[in-house]
C-alpha cells in the first residue's frame, strides 16, 4: 500500500532538505509518519510503503508568453507551474503509480528519466531506507526540541538562511528585543551542504545514537536482573 502526503500551500515553499535537516521544516514527515501508522491500523497484514511528500502551490500559475507559443506549449508552462516538490521513493514501480504518463520529465512529480533510469541531478527521490531514516531523525529532532522547552531554553538565537531569517513573520520583537544594533545579538547561520552531504550527516548520527541506546538497555537490564 503506498502512502504518498500532499502539504497545499496558498504561497511559494518548497521542499528543502537543508532546511529540515537543521529543524526548520519538520511537519511533511510528522505528517507523513501519522498516515503511515492509520495505514497500518487500518491494513493490518499489508506492507505500507512511503511513496512520497510534497508540497503542491495552489495558486493560478502564471506563464511570460514568448513570441510565437503555441497552446500546447503554454499548457506545458503552467503544469511545470503546477509541479508538486519534494521527495519521491526512488522505487520505479511507485514512481510510475504517482505519473503513470512519465516518459522523461515529469509534470506532476520532480523526477526525470532517461531510458527508464532516474536521472539523480534533475529528480528528489529518496530509497525506502532513507525515508525510514528521516523518520528516525525527525522523531529524534522533537524529542530534542521538547526536552529543550521543558528544560527552559528560551535563549535569543534566530537563525538567517539566505535572504530569510526566523524574524521575518515573527509578531514577537517587542518580547525578545534582538537587535542587530545590540552587541551580542547576531544570527546563527547554518552551514551549506549539498543533499548527499546531508544524508549522509543525517545517517551518521543515528548510527552514532544507536550504541547509546542499547547501551542504556543493558544497564536497564542489569539492574533490573
Amino acid at each position: 500500500l503506498y502512502v504518498q502526503l500532499i502539504d497545499y500551500k496558498s504561497g511559494g515553499t518548497s521542499f528543502d532538505l537543508a532546511a529540515l535537516y537543521y529543524g526548520l521544516q519538520l511537519q511533511l514527515v510528522v505528517y507523513l509518519d501519522a498516515a503511515l501508522e492509520m495505514e497500518e491500523r487500518k491494513n493490518p497484514g499489508k506492507e505500507v510503503v512511503p511513496a512520497g511528500i510534497f508540497y503542491h502551490n495552489i495558486q493560478a500559475p502564471l506563464v511570460e508568453k514568448k513570441a510565437a507559443m503555441t497552446p500546447e506549449e503554454i499548457e506545458v508552462g503552467i503544469l511545470k507551474k503546477l509541479r508538486m516538490n519534494g521527495l519521491v521513493n526512488s522505487s520505479l514501480d511507485v514512481i510510475r503509480h504517482l505519473d503513470r504518463e512519465i516518459e522523461k520529465e515529469s509534470d506532476v512529480i520532480p523526477v526525470a528519466l532517461k531510458d527508464g533510469i532516474i536521472q539523480e541531478t534533475r529528480s528528489s527521490v529518496a530509497g525506502g531506507e532513507r525515508f525510514s531514516a528521516l523518520s528516525a531523525f525527525v522523531s529524534r529532532s522533537l524529542r530534542e526540541m521538547g526536552d529543550e522547552i521543558l528544560s527552559g531554553v528560551v535563549s535569543v538565537n534566530p537563525w538567517k538562511q539566505g535572504q530569510k531569517t526566523a524574524c521575518d513573520y515573527c509578531p514577537y520583537h517587542s518580547i525578545c528585543s534582538f537587535d542587530l544594533k545590540t552587541s551580542g545579538y547576531g544570527f546563527r547561520r547554518f552551514k551549506s551542504m549539498k543533499p548527499e552531504e546531508i544524508w549522509k550527516e543525517i545517517e551518521k548520527e543515528l548510527e552514532e545514537e544507536e550504541p547509546e541506546e542499547e547501551t542504556m538497555d543493558q544497564e536497564g537490564g542489569t539492574e533490573n536482573g
